[in-house]
């Protein structure tokens, strides 16, 4: 189980900005820490929105034991399988669609299922899943200093020919322009 302490109501974290919270899990306690909502306006709407969680520098988060510890992570709701009224919420899709990716040799982020605690009392089933960072590159045999972009979530995202940062956000290598990203995209 993940156990979340946000201070006030456990509707408090339910914000675009970063508020206090400590957490435990697997015999560890993080105190210290940030959480925050995520996704798409309307994700944010969602009675239980996604989250994301950064812990401190002295004491990042260890969520199996043979992998590296992370700096952030993020809490995947299942609520719009409830929310749209779907017959078939499985609290499955994310954590199904990462295992399959990874079996057929697709880097994919680590997803497992969480059983989460708001201020001690039952507050959803979520999925973990894996930040694409730089712990995320190095674990799947990439440069982690190579340049990584992140589509943004309000337009389809393609690879076109002209690639800008209103379809694309630059993770490192801010000060380089896009041309590596326009070369991907004439070669396909």
């Amino acid at each position: 189980s993940w156990h979340m302490n946000v201070p006030g109501q456990p509707s408090a974290g339910n914000n675009r900005s970063w508020s206090p919270a400590s957490v435990y899990f697997a015999g560890e306690f993080y105190d210290n820490i940030q959480v925050r909502t995520r996704g798409t306006s309307t994700s944010l709407n969602w009675r239980k929105p996604k989250f994301k969680f950064k812990f401190n520098g002295t004491h990042e988060f260890r969520y199996a034991d043979d992998a590296e510890r992370v700096d952030e992570f993020n809490l995947q709701s299942h609520d719009v399988e409830v929310l749209f009224g779907d017959t078939d919420v499985s609290y499955m899709r994310e954590d199904i669609a990462d295992q399959f990716l990874q079996e057929i040799g697709v880097p994919a982020s680590t997803t497992f299922h969480m059983q989460v605690r708001q201020n001690g009392t039952f507050y959803s089933l979520a999925s973990f899943v894996e930040q694409v960072d730089k712990t995320f590159l190095r674990r799947n045999g990439f440069d982690d200093r190579g340049a990584m972009y992140k589509a943004t979530p309000t337009v389809q995202s393609t690879l076109a020919p002209r690639p800008t940062a209103a379809i694309y956000r630059k993770v490192n290598r801010r000060d380089e322009p896009f041309d590596d990203l326009v070369e991907i995209g004439r070669a396909h």
